[in-house]
């Protein structure tokens, strides 16, 4: 700085046009990856619904507003200021942003510690520079601190996280390749702080993601097996419930009076004790589960039910429903899939089981039990959380419909992906949908499509679950042994993924320490390193502007004090020599002054 003599105060040299270049491709770059930034979150924004993202998306917007104003400064050749300006709003983010949502301040305030170290030290002075540097890395510090605490306002939502490290990551490798470009222009100093940081965090960063990707496939393997077993699990819970139907049914379809009343010819069955009988024993079997049991039904071999718990189903023909066809045609127990019952309208799950008169062991009927398929939902429910928590499964069909949900009851009888008209109408028409418009029978759901189509192959895979719900999920599918429907267990990635979360953080909160007091030591072992050189190029200014008698401090026996000694031995025979000159010169003009003197003498003599 030069000194005002009249009023005495600093005045600020302009800045080279070196600088304002250097600040023009700082503040750019910037500004563009906050703009990039700025719609990655407003997406994230839309897509989540989530108030905290909104926040963020707002706070994007003023960083990027200020990357442009600060550019428009750079340009105007007010360098200096423009990185003032930017480093300030930057740091405002840095602590505001992990008060909304988790992992944003450690990554931004790692690249704001990178931007100072990058643009400051060529643009500021050191004083600046250094406080700068100062107030980055105690940001950085509280805004980690902050980051590791929890708030009740604060969002755990690793697709945010994961753009903000995407970004973060080409940033900070925009500014490395933008420092590689200038570092000869550097001071020693910041050439040694960089050095020293690099040397410091590149290995520490190549480990901690080495470390961290080994963590996370460890981890993503180990809750795979973990939803795989509760798929398997729950699957066979469900082929217990229906198998232990089948075989009850089957040994209740052998009662004698059941027999016997089929036996007898229809004109006689009306009002006959075995009539009666066998009413009471259709009752009692629907008794033993009242919550979900709706009918019990005994059916001749005509297939019209003679007998029914449901009085309004006394005397239909049910000869044309899977349910009595499939047990007079091969002889074994038989269980539906799920339907909308006609007469009830309830979705239903038949189980169905021939009546053989001995000792011919002849097929005189069926004995059928409706049972309301809601009872398909606890048996999915109570594995809720069974491998880990937010863990739920879902069961569904053949045809891709639900038929239980561990969560969101909401979504059973729904498909997973929009139908065509032409199979969503023939779904509705034998019951498998209800009679609904089209938009309430479906979600739309691609990934976990995909995933359900080819499990067969790959049983574990990842999907977004709900429309509602932006969270990732990994996934795993197991088949029923009674039925061609399928159970996914699954479980959000962030939940078991949340203690390499942690360790991630953790990790950026040390490396920033690392930064912090590594460009301190760089700084303080920098100056030391540097003074003598820097006195010697202080001295050899002075010198080359004429002040002979300049001489260098030697303070090291280094190369540098080498340095410094053979530039005083070299002032001095300069100086002598210039001396030797000037004393000849004196001696010249003297002579030259006699010399003058005589001729003047003899012409005067002359004349």
């Amino acid at each position: 700085m030069d000194t005002n003599e009249k009023s005495g105060q600093s005045i600020t040299p302009p800045p080279s046009p070196a600088e304002t270049r250097h600040a023009i491709r700082a503040t750019a770059i910037f500004c563009a990856a906050a703009g990039i930034t700025f719609l990655g979150e407003l997406y994230l924004a839309i897509q989540s619904q989530r108030w905290q993202m909104f926040i963020i998306t707002g706070m994007g917007a003023l960083v990027t507003a200020v990357a442009g104003y600060c550019v428009l400064l750079s340009m105007r050749h007010r360098p200096r200021l423009a990185i003032k300006v930017l480093v300030s709003i930057s740091l405002l983010n840095v602590l505001i942003a992990p008060l909304f949502v988790a992992g944003f301040g450690l990554v931004v305030g790692l690249g704001i510690i990178l931007v100072v170290l990058v643009v400051a030290p060529q643009i500021l002075s050191p004083k600046e520079f250094n406080f700068l540097l100062f107030i980055s890395v105690i940001s950085a510090g509280l805004a980690g601190a902050l980051d590791l605490l929890s708030f009740k306002t604060q969002l755990f939502f690793p697709a945010a996280q994961n753009v903000i490290i995407i970004l973060g990551a080409l940033i900070i490798l925009a500014y490395s390749l933008l420092a590689a470009s200038q570092f000869s222009t550097f001071n020693l100093p910041t050439k040694l702080i960089v050095a020293f940081l690099t040397v410091s965090l590149v290995p520490l960063g190549l480990l901690a993601f080495l470390n961290s990707d080994y963590t996370r496939d460890a981890l993503i393997s180990d809750a795979n097996q973990a939803l795989s077993a509760g798929a398997k699990q729950t699957a066979v819970s469900i082929d217990t419930f229906i198998k232990s139907n089948l075989d009850n049914l089957n040994t209740e379809a052998q009662l004698p009076a059941l027999v016997e009343y089929l036996n007898l010819p229809p004109e006689q069955r009306a009002g006959s004790p075995e009539e009666t009988e066998v009413s009471a024993i259709l009752n009692a079997l629907s008794r033993r589960d009242r919550l979900f049991i709706s009918s019990y039904a005994l059916i001749d071999s005509s297939g019209i039910a003679v007998m029914d718990t449901d009085p309004a189903d006394i005397g239909r023909d049910k000869s044309d429903r899977d349910y009595v066809r499939r047990p007079l045609e091969t002889g074994l127990p038989f269980v539906s899939s799920v339907r909308f019952a006609p007469t009830t309208g309830d979705p239903s799950i038949y189980f169905s089981a021939p009546v053989r008169h001995s000792p011919q062991d002849e097929i005189v009927g069926v004995l059928r039990v409706r049972y309301n398929a809601s009872i398909l939902q606890p048996l999915i429910v109570r594995n809720n959380e069974l491998v880990g928590p937010e863990s739920y499964a879902i069961l569904i069909d053949e045809n891709h419909i639900r038929l239980a949900h561990g969560r969101n009851a909401d979504l059973i009888f729904k498909t997973i992906v929009p139908l065509d008209p032409a199979r969503l109408a023939s779904l509705q028409a034998t019951g498998r949908l209800p009679n609904r418009p089209p938009d309430q029978l479906s979600t739309n759901l691609p990934e976990l499509e995909a995933g359900l189509t080819n499990g067969n192959i790959e049983p574990n895979f990842t999907a977004r679950l709900a429309t509602v719900d932006d969270r990732l999920f990994s996934v795993a599918m197991a088949q029923l042994e009674t039925q061609p429907w399928s159970v996914v267990f699954a479980q959000p990635q962030e939940v078991f993924l949340a203690p390499i979360q942690n360790q991630i953080r953790t990790a950026l909160f040390l490396a920033i320490a690392i930064a912090g007091g590594v460009a301190a030591i760089a700084f303080v072992v920098g100056n030391l390193l540097a003074k003598p050189l820097v006195d010697l190029t202080a001295t050899v200014t002075e010198f080359t502007t004429g002040d002979l008698e300049a001489r260098s401090n030697i303070q090291t026996a280094d190369e540098i004090g080498v340095l410094a000694a053979s530039f005083n031995t070299m002032a001095e025979q300069v100086s002598k020599l210039l001396t030797g000159l000037e004393e000849r010169t004196q001696e010249l003009e003297i002579s030259q002054s006699v010399i003058s003197a005589v001729a003047n003498f003899q012409k005067s003599v002359q004349i």
